[in-house]
């Protein structure tokens, strides 16, 4: 059994992330999209641990943190997505493009999870974003 991560509680900053066009990709690249993927995982945990977020979900091609700290979570993200500009991908069309969005606001941690409406709203600034992009709310 792993040991229980402290999740952030009162004023959280979320962050959702996801590849887009994920499918698209994986049909393109057939086996190779598991590597590729594997990498997207291995750089993004590195660089989003590395910042103090709380890894709650992963799911396919998609990350779900809470940060403490707004200008942490901010700084993961950046560093994440230039982490995945500049690495070598086996090819131009392999390189993931990862959408990231952030939203803070108020919510309590139960039984390891969040039930707040604030977590849907930073899944849908994640959803609005482009690759490459990092979207947050004022």
């Amino acid at each position: 059994m792993s040991p229980r991560i402290q999740l952030p509680s009162g004023w959280v900053t979320f962050v959702f992330t996801d590849i887009e066009g994920s499918t698209r990709l994986a049909q393109l690249l057939g086996p190779d999209y598991r590597p590729v993927l594997a990498e997207h995982r291995r750089l993004l945990r590195r660089t989003l641990a590395s910042t103090g977020g709380a890894e709650l979900l992963t799911e396919g091609d998609s990350f779900f943190l809470a940060f403490e700290d707004a200008t942490a979570a901010m700084t993961a993200c950046l560093t994440a997505q230039r982490a995945l500009a500049s690495h070598d991908w086996p090819t131009a069309e392999a390189a993931p493009r990862v959408r990231m969005g952030l939203h803070t606001g108020y919510a309590e941690p139960r039984d390891g999870e969040y039930a707040s409406p604030e977590v849907h709203r930073a899944a849908r600034v994640a959803a609005a974003a482009h690759g490459g992009q990092v979207l947050c709310t004022a």
